[in-house]
């Protein structure tokens, strides 16, 4: 067993497949996987190919699949919005300016960044940034479909944002090709051949892959975290995740979390996210060692504040319209999305709260992870 005095716990909230809760998952006798486990065996050319699942995940793998299978099918259980990706190659000619004027790189990437985060202010319901989003992907769809039976199955009855908005150029028209079909029937079950749906069709199929996501409200899978006085973590998340600014739970000195608790985004890059929490984490680990400290806590009480003060916002936000995401845990929380832009992100981090944390030379009892019987952890230490 290894041992650390620091623990960082960096899983992530999109690590763990999530296979759909469907009768018969096991009795597929053809090749079945999770989209997130793919097998690189797998050569989908000249087969029947059935996908579950529309979101993420399934806009990436189907346009490929289209090109290759004999006959595709994708279950759909809910459209989702999507919005045009916009991918291109550069120009010769923006290429140089980029490789030679100083500053112009950086000054693009800023332009991203603040087109995105814009996008912040649309998951609120009703805005006018909401609004306008939506028009944009309605228009995308339009365009890409002129079917208007298959558009009218395309077309989300919820309000833009409550489900992750999707990117993508080449869904919708992959949707279109003569051998794949849009099948939006539930399933019933799943059968040693294929699929059965409500309406009692059966589909036969070669292979099955499942694109159903994640366990992204479980943040300990397969982990055991012991904090002070022998607290389990799990027990403590037993009525949902939740952690100060995402990354420390009272009572588990030593203990950091990488994209943890609500400190997902639907809007802008994740990665400024972790650049936040990166930071915080070195500046409090550096305030530890200046200190002569063994350990560095978060007070409970400020624990409790700021989580009392997300959930509430939250509860205000698009994300609880009504819809069915993969963003409540079973109890109606939602502790995986930050709130607010990246924005405030940052400045909570830059300036935190120096009173909410606690130091302690005495403590010989930091926080300490280990598998659950018979399994093996991917954290690393």
């Amino acid at each position: 067993m290894a041992t650390a005095d620091i623990l960082v716990i960096a899983r992530g909230q999109l690590s763990e497949p999530k296979l759909p809760d469907i009768p018969g998952l096991g009795v597929f006798s053809g090749t079945s996987f999770h989209s997130a486990r793919w097998r690189p065996d797998f050569d989908p050319r000249g087969k029947r190919i059935g996908v579950i699942g529309t979101g993420a995940s399934a806009i990436q793998i189907v346009p490929r699949l289209a090109e290759q299978a004999r006959a595709l099918t994708v279950f759909q259980r809910s459209p989702g919005w999507i919005i045009p990706r916009g991918d291109r190659p550069y120009p010769a000619w923006r290429q140089w300016l980029y490789a030679h004027v100083p500053g112009l790189r950086r000054l693009h990437r800023a332009r991203i960044y603040a087109l995105f985060e814009f996008l912040y202010l649309g998951f609120s319901p009703g805005t006018a940034m909401a609004r306008l989003v939506e028009a944009k992907a309605r228009r995308h769809l339009e365009r890409q479909v002129p079917d208007p039976d298959l558009r009218a199955k395309l077309t989300p009855d919820y309000p833009l944002g409550c489900k992750r908005i999707l990117l993508s150029d080449d869904y919708y028209p992959a949707l279109m090709r003569e051998n794949v079909t849009l099948e939006t029937a539930s399933i019933a079950r799943i059968t040693a051949d294929g699929v059965e749906t409500a309406d009692r069709k059966r589909h036969a199929f070669d292979a099955l892959i499942h694109a159903s996501g994640f366990a992204a409200t479980d943040f300990l899978p397969r982990l055991k975290v012991t904090g002070r006085g022998g607290r389990d973590l799990a027990a403590m998340w037993a009525d949902g995740a939740e952690a100060y600014h995402g990354i420390m739970v009272a009572g588990f000195p030593n203990l950091f979390l990488l994209y943890g608790p609500n400190t997902n985004i639907g809007h802008n890059s994740i990665l400024f996210m972790f650049e936040c929490q990166y930071r915080l984490i070195a500046n409090l680990l550096a305030a530890r060692a200046a200190r002569g400290a063994r350990t560095v806590d978060v007070r409970a009480d400020a624990m409790a504040r700021y989580n009392a003060e997300i959930a509430a916002r939250l509860e205000a936000s698009v994300w609880a319209a009504g819809c069915s995401n993969w963003y409540r845990a079973e109890n109606g929380r939602i502790p995986t999305h930050w709130p607010g832009s990246t924005l405030e992100y940052w400045y909570r981090l830059r300036y935190p709260d120096r009173a909410a944390f606690v130091y302690d030379a005495a403590s010989d009892d930091a926080a300490m992870t280990t598998p659950t019987e018979g399994e093996r952890p991917h954290a690393r230490t």
